[in-house]
């Protein structure tokens, strides 16, 4: 089996955010076990320069359920940037 190849090891740099609820990191996390509810994953949302975090249950991961998490939670409480 061959070695797999790889990039040479380099420091990690931070990824920087001038203001607050500009740019969001976002996730999905999930199939826990024994979901209390019918939740079987989560997804979280984190502001990059403040570290707010927003998280909601949910039943489905489609695309349309993760719109409306962006536009409910994001979106309509901390505005879109320019």
């Amino acid at each position: 089996m061959q070695a797999v190849p790889r990039q040479p090891v380099t420091e990690m740099t931070p990824v920087l955010c001038p203001v607050p609820f500009a740019m969001w990191g976002i996730d999905l996390v999930g199939q826990f076990l024994k979901p209390p509810g019918k939740y079987k994953d989560a997804i979280v949302a984190v502001d990059y320069f403040s570290k707010w975090v927003e998280v909601v249950p949910m039943r489905n991961t489609r695309a349309k359920d993760v719109e409306e998490f962006i536009w409910k939670n994001i979106t309509t409480r901390f505005g879109i940037r320019r």
